[in-house]
């Protein structure tokens, strides 16, 4: 394997924050609570804001974290090939502490959003609004939290910002030292070939999908919007008052 160049000390990378007697506190697990407070403050926040129920808010961000710890632990189990050789690595503490993928997590917490947010009667879109500033953050604390734990890293490089990652990020976090998506060269996840058949990963097809996804509904937003305002307009107008 490459030896990429060290431009930061390799002692920065802290897989392990501090101990309290003989109980690592681990980085990973640090950002990780970060993160889910962080996305919940700001959620509710954005929420009370925009008139939304503030305690019914704080509800929905309890249900959607839960659904989002299942939802990334499931998608680990299909693109993982030794939890699908090995199910009962399930129960193993390796399985337990890692985060798991983060698009399993999103498409948990969608689908519970859903089904809570009729319940409930919040209305879609406003609460959607509220809610996405907060999964952006608490994707970006999670990542830091990978990166500080040695894992998630790239292609071997010379470039004078890379970084080293050393032995001691893989016996915290048992993600093995090779490199990992053509940017990650992330061979996992191969799920009914379609990794073999395309060369995208689970989370990059998985990304494609929400992507455009996104952008059609973004689309028709804006189209009904301007529709909208027009009839607004209209029904304003001298020729209808």
């Amino acid at each position: 394997m490459t030896t990429a160049h060290c431009l930061l000390p390799t002692n920065l990378m802290y897989p392990i924050l501090f101990r309290i007697l003989n109980f690592p506190i681990n980085t990973y697990g640090v950002f990780l609570a970060l993160a889910f407070l962080g996305a919940i403050f700001v959620t509710v926040k954005l929420a009370e804001r925009d008139g939304l129920p503030r305690e019914r808010i704080y509800d929905l961000c309890l249900w959607l974290l839960v659904s989002s710890l299942v939802g990334s632990k499931l998608l680990m189990f299909f693109t993982e090939p030794e939890y699908r050789e090995h199910p009962l690595q399930l129960f193993s503490l390796d399985f337990l502490r890692s985060g798991g993928v983060f698009y399993g997590g999103l498409i948990g917490a969608i689908i519970t959003g859903y089904f809570l947010m009729r319940r409930w009667h919040l209305p879609w879109w406003k609460t959607a609004d509220a809610c996405a500033p907060g999964i952006a953050l608490g994707n970006v604390l999670g990542r830091l939290g990978c990166f500080s734990a040695g894992c998630c890293w790239g292609k071997p490089t010379n470039l004078p910002w890379a970084v080293r990652f050393t032995e001691l990020g893989h016996e915290v976090t048992g993600v093995p030292l090779v490199l990992i998506e053509f940017v990650r060269d992330d061979p996992r996840g191969d799920i009914l070939g379609l990794t073999t058949l395309t060369g995208l990963s689970t989370s990059q097809m998985i990304g494609m999908v929400v992507g455009v996804g996104a952008l059609i509904a973004f689309v028709i937003r804006w189209r009904r919007a301007n529709a909208a305002e027009l009839g607004r307009e209209v029904a304003s107008s001298p020729a209808h008052v």
